[in-house]
């Protein structure tokens, strides 16, 4: 595999099939045994070079241990042929770095640092049998280059990180994986949240919803109420906010704040009355809080009256209304109706410390 860089440069990754041969062991290595090895794999065509800029000699390996958190590198090393390294290694550390917050900072209970191996490991499992197929791809010499087009093909959604879901655990869970499509027939628990284009109630700016979804170590609950203009549903939205006041582990979410006057948890409404119709003020206070510092927040209700999102998560806008709470790495950890409040409060009463 070569890549052209910069200054006239050109990397060669070559593949060693044999790195126990004492001439590849460092510090025994030197660019001219590597060149021998390469001479023999480009054959019937030769190679040479004046100048050496960086070479290295490593093995793909992954590694495990009970006593550290590995991430990155440190715990799967593998070849660059799927251009994973990087992707692969800032998830590593994103999935266990908003938990060491959510403990050290929110009083989580530490168990919840168990679920950085069971979400990661089978993550890095797929990667090394994505970079074993990709080696043996390259090494086939007839039709290369359709044999690895078919494999990012069948990857893709993994290599661009939006198909990796998680495993249940006290993370992932809801009111069970047969009412979860019943909520939102689109989704499923554990998944990336993807993205639907809304607009903010207050000033009508078009935005992505998971642009709202910043990481910022904040926890986001989709309350998607349908149409407002119906009183059974602004009803059912008063009853909510009245409900969600009132769960312990709720209420305090939202209202310690850090010194950025970030809450641990924050919640969006998504309703899908056209945004003329509706008066931000006239709803609960939770979607247009006020602290004494910022003043009013105005930018936490959006109109979906083109169902884009309703549509895409595949939501019944005449139905009980969904609540769906992102983790701060945006992956779906609960699915309830709006009646749920309960349901919500005991997911978080299962790890939420000194906070609940």
């Amino acid at each position: 595999m070569t890549v052209p860089r910069e200054n006239k440069l050109v990397r060669f990754y070559i593949h060693l099939r044999d790195l126990e041969e004492p001439s590849l062991q460092h510090p025994g290595c030197s660019p001219a045994v590597i060149l021998e090895k390469a001479k023999n794999i480009m054959r019937p065509y030769s190679l040479a070079y004046r100048h050496c800029d960086w070479w290295s000699v490593y093995s793909a390996i992954y590694l495990l241990s009970s006593s550290v958190f590995l991430a990155g590198d440190a715990a799967h090393t593998h070849s660059p042929k799927g251009g994973q390294g990087m992707n692969v290694s800032i998830q590593d550390t994103y999935n266990l770095l908003w938990k060491l917050g959510e403990v050290i900072s929110n009083g989580a209970d530490p168990i919840i640092l168990e679920t950085y191996d069971s979400e990661r490991r089978p993550v890095a499992k797929q990667l090394m049998t994505l970079d074993s197929c990709l080696v043996q791809a390259y090494e086939e010499e007839e039709d290369m280059s359709r044999g690895i087009y078919e494999i990012r093909d069948q990857y893709a959604g993994f290599m661009a990180g939006t198909e990796i879901t998680y495993p249940n655990s006290m993370l992932i869970t809801g009111e069970g994986e047969a009412a979860v499509p019943k909520l939102a027939k689109n989704l499923k628990l554990g998944m990336r949240l993807s993205s639907f284009p809304v607009v903010y109630q207050c000033d009508g700016v078009p935005i992505h919803i998971t642009q709202i979804l910043v990481s910022d170590g904040a926890w986001r609950l989709l309350v998607f109420s349908g149409d407002l203009r119906k009183l059974e549903r602004i009803t059912a939205l008063s009853h909510f906010a009245e409900s969600f006041s009132k769960r312990p582990n709720l209420a305090h979410r939202l209202q310690k704040q850090s010194q950025e006057f970030l809450p641990i948890m924050e919640l969006l409404l998504i309703q899908s009355s056209p945004r003329s119709a509706l008066n931000l003020l006239e709803l609960p206070e939770l979607f247009h809080p006020f602290d004494d510092t910022m003043g009013w927040d105005y930018w936490k209700t959006f109109t979906d009256d083109q169902n884009k999102a309703y549509t895409g998560y595949g939501i019944d806008e005449g139905g009980p209304g969904c609540l769906i709470l992102c983790r701060p790495d945006q992956h779906v950890a609960w699915i309830g109706s709006m009646e749920d409040t309960a349901g919500l409060n005991s997911y978080f009463s299962t790890f939420a410390g000194s906070l609940g």
